[in-house]
């Protein structure tokens, strides 16, 4: 299939970057100007899609490394590290960069982050030392932009120890320019996320990377060293809690092939401190300038919103997407951005390590509009029915507004968000954190609905609809 890295990225949010004519956007950012088409009926036929691994086929052999196998004694061991799709050489067929990790004793032979270049015919071939990518160290993340618009995208990988930006010759190799570049620090960084960026619409992309913790392996703890270290009475790798956060960057780019480092400027470094893992860049406000979340483990994500002066406001906590559903801190990971819904706005997802039974709990009738009380009843994944009786030890709050709707819980904020003429719905359980921006519609004025619900119901996924 002859499909080019601007057009991949322009059908889906991605790794890329979508670019037009007058403009440099960011990852995967839309302009919104077209109108969202109604959602079709559904077809009635089963979605029987599946996967199959065709990695060895496809001549993805080589094994990422990521300390040893079977025990970790650091943190540093056990994050991994991700990937990405790139058309290197503009054939307009997509290739593929892997990351890799390395080894405390030593990494086995071998070991290398790897650049696959497509062969047009469903395989891969290895030129990682013929494009100058071979690399051993702690890689986690990764990011392809052209920052010096030459045609030819780059790559920017986030590492433990020093990032590395890595300049497309334009021949099929690459150059390592990040001290050119303005990029490299004096101190040890774990560098986590990274997004490219032009948050100040001036055609040149800017790059914003999140910090993971501060860690060294000589002062580190070992497991079951302190509370920190132990997971259900289990010794473990230590952190990220009892670590010191990381700090985030956010870096202009200068149009020369240089970056200058504005946090303090930009209003990054005010945020609450954090252990940034994952980054996306989209325009979740819809105001034509991008926006930066940061997914973030074991502390509030960030949602860094674009004041248009150079400057971002962070309102995680603000919009409802810091938090789980019970107003705790996740384990925040992954992170995927899209209209899952198709009401065109973008929506978030990220991915934690926290489980929990999903349910779904519905009215029983529909009403114009919520009343002081709603009949409910819950629906378990299973498919059971649990009842609710009128007698309950705590009430769920809903603040009835077009804009956005907040629910108390056990005395804990949630956030989620409604739609015109009196729809309202949350997924929790996958921490599904729905775009909040809506118009205000003149027919409908704030009302309070109250439901009673039990003290040991979890629920993870409520709506009414009228």
């Amino acid at each position: 299939m002859n499909l080019t890295r601007r057009r991949f990225a322009q059908l889906g949010i991605g790794t890329g970057l979508a670019l037009s004519a007058g403009r440099v956007w960011a990852q995967g950012v839309s302009t919104h100007t077209a109108k969202s088409l109604p959602r079709p009926k559904a077809s009635g036929r089963p979605f029987n899609a599946h996967f199959v691994d065709i990695a060895e086929a496809a001549g993805l052999h080589a094994p990422v490394i990521y300390g040893e196998a079977y025990r970790k004694k650091y943190i540093l061991e056990s994050t991994g590290c991700g990937c990405a799709f790139i058309d290197y050489d503009n054939d307009g067929w997509m290739d593929i960069f892997v990351l890799s990790g390395t080894r405390l004793e030593g990494a086995p032979p071998g070991t290398t982050n790897r650049l696959y270049k497509n062969n047009r015919d469903g395989t891969f071939t290895d030129v990682t030392e013929k494009a100058g990518l071979h690399f051993e160290g702690w890689a986690c993340g990764v990011c392809i932009g052209d920052f010096n618009n030459d045609g030819f995208d780059d790559i920017f990988c986030t590492c433990y120890g020093q990032n590395i930006l890595y300049r497309n010759n334009g021949d099929g190799t690459f150059t390592n320019v990040t001290k050119a570049a303005g990029l490299w620090t004096d101190q040890e960084r774990w560098g986590a996320g990274c997004t490219f960026v032009d948050y100040d619409r001036n055609g040149h992309l800017d790059l914003f990377v999140s910090n993971y913790v501060r860690f060294s392996i000589d002062k580190a703890p070992v497991p079951g060293q302190n509370s920190s270290c132990s997971w259900k009475g289990i010794p473990v790798e230590c952190g990220p809690r009892g670590l010191a956060t990381g700090k985030h960057s956010l870096y202009r780019n200068n149009g020369d092939g240089t970056f200058t480092d504005v946090s303090e400027h930009a209003g990054i470094n005010r945020a609450t401190l954090s252990y940034g893992m994952t980054v996306v860049a989209a325009d979740f406000d819809e105001d034509g300038w991008p926006d930066i979340y940061v997914a973030c483990d074991s502390t509030p994500s960030l949602l860094f919103m674009n004041n248009h002066d150079g400057t971002f406001r962070e309102e995680g906590v603000l919009r409802g997407a810091a938090l789980s559903e019970d107003g705790m801190e996740q384990a925040g990971m992954g992170l995927g951005i899209g209209d899952y819904d198709l009401d065109g706005h973008l929506d978030i997802l990220p991915t934690t390590l926290t489980f929990s039974t999903t349910m779904t709990a519905k009215p029983i009738s529909k009403m114009p509009q919520p009343p002081r009380a709603l009949p409910w009843k819950l629906v378990t994944s299973a498919g059971a029915p649990a009842s609710l009786t009128s007698i309950m030890t705590e009430t769920l709050i809903c603040s009835w507004s077009p804009v956005t709707c907040t629910q108390r819980l056990s005395k804990r904020s949630r956030s989620i968000r409604t739609k015109r003429h009196g729809r309202c719905s949350e997924i929790l359980g996958m921490a599904f954190l729905r775009n909040s921006l809506k118009k205000q519609a003149p027919e409908l004025q704030p009302r309070t609905a109250a439901v009673a619900v039990p003290s040991a119901t979890s629920i993870t996924m409520a709506t009414w609809t009228s």
